[in-house]
């Protein structure tokens, strides 16, 4: 991976970030981000993210867009709809409309960042679907029996341990004609930084990628002190810090707020096995998907 790739993808989460928190002109300055992305051959589903973080959040009449960056912004409207699609037979599948309303279902996986953090089911693809259910709500055990040949990957089991947490750390949602719960503030980033300190992690969604946005964006508000209590109380300490102390590898600005020297990783661990560990899930995700030409 070039260091331009790199830099590139590291300078655009951050102006991502800015476009979230609603700082001044940091939504139209994602287009320049777009077009940096693309010079610099940094796949289109970085790119995407940020031109559909910037739709939502324009105002006045769109400017013409440079025709490579219209081609991406096009490409997702298709992925809103397979989103769409995809949620809609999981709202059937768990029976979304008939569970108490006090407590909707939970969505934890892809679905959980693309409603949680964008706000948006156009941001990118979700490839892994997971959806908790309150024990009895459906089926036997809460857990309701899941076809064989969907086209997506899918996952439903009863809330158990979550239940908790997500009486506080959870927002309600509205997709696909269904309420939904979703992680939200030091619950998101405990989940999601599981799955990139994950090794077994997919590289695509780069998880990363949405974790950095997510720390970036809520880092005045966000309390790493509980982040850790409650990745210990969940027992995800171990993939969870070590996601953590990838990202703060990858962004200095969020490292000094880690305060790395109170995880449980091992000092020689921190400064030679983490960096190395989070190029490597960079390289990854970035030879995934190459930017397409849109004359094709």
């Amino acid at each position: 991976m070039e260091s331009a790739q790199l830099r590139t993808s590291l300078d655009y989460a951050r102006g991502i970030a800015a476009a979230l928190r609603g700082d001044e002109g940091a939504a139209s300055n994602l287009l320049a981000g777009a077009q940096a992305c693309r010079d610099a051959r940094v796949p289109d589903e970085f790119s995407g993210v940020g031109l559909v973080v910037w739709q939502k959040l324009r105002t006045g009449a769109a400017p013409p867009l440079r025709a490579d960056l219209q081609y991406i912004l096009d490409r997702h409207v298709a992925v809103e709809r397979s989103n769409r699609e995809a949620l809609e037979v999981i709202s059937q599948l768990v029976d979304a409309n008939g569970t108490d309303e006090g407590a909707p279902p939970a969505l934890i996986g892809d679905e959980s960042v693309l409603l949680g953090l964008y706000g948006t089911l156009a941001a990118f693809r979700a490839v892994e679907w997971v959806v908790l259910v309150r024990p009895g709500t459906n089926g036997t055990h809460g857990q309701p029996a899941v076809p064989l040949d969907l086209p997506f990957a899918l996952r439903v089991g009863p809330s158990q341990r979550l239940e908790v947490p997500l009486r506080r750390w959870s927002a309600r949602v509205s997709a696909a004609g269904c309420n939904w719960r979703v992680p939200a503030g030091e619950l998101f980033v405990v989940l999601l930084a599981a799955r990139v300190g994950d090794p077994a992690a997919l590289p695509s969604p780069p998880h990363w990628f949405h974790l950095a946005v997510a720390m970036l964006a809520w880092r005045e508000s966000l309390n790493i002190h509980t982040v850790l209590t409650l990745s210990d109380r969940l027992d995800l300490s171990a993939k969870a810090q070590r996601g953590l102390a990838m990202v703060g590898s990858l962004f200095p600005e969020l490292k000094a707020n880690l305060d790395l020297s109170s995880f449980e990783i091992p000092l020689w661990e921190r400064l030679l096995a983490v960096p190395v560990a989070a190029r490597r899930v960079v390289r990854e995700s970035m030879a995934e998907v190459a930017p397409e030409d849109p004359e094709r």
